[in-house]
């Protein structure tokens, strides 16, 4: 039986390789290796948010974040969203 842990990290590197346009075997498993440096490495990362349940990302973080990243990812309890600059931007 496939464990709470691995449905959710299935889910993640699901999302993350259509974010990135790439094939799912290609984002690592969490035995493999640590996908914040993994994303680190193709300059993206995670963040983690102390109160999901009470988060609102205000307009000014939310471009900051984007054009420091490429983009951004959100993991809520409706599901994921993504926001995408492109092309990247330059500070």
């Amino acid at each position: 039986m496939v464990s709470v842990g691995d449905r959710k990290e299935t889910s993640l590197r699901a999302c993350i390789a259509h974010m990135l346009n790439i094939d799912f075997s290609e984002v690592p498993t969490k035995r493999e290796a640590n996908i914040g440096q993994w994303l680190a490495l193709r300059n993206l990362g995670l963040v983690p948010v102390a109160s999901p349940e009470s988060f609102e990302w205000p307009g000014a973080d939310q471009r900051r974040a984007q054009v420091m990243h490429s983009g951004a990812l959100w993991l809520a309890r409706e599901g994921l969203a993504l926001s995408r600059v492109s092309p990247a931007l330059e500070l």
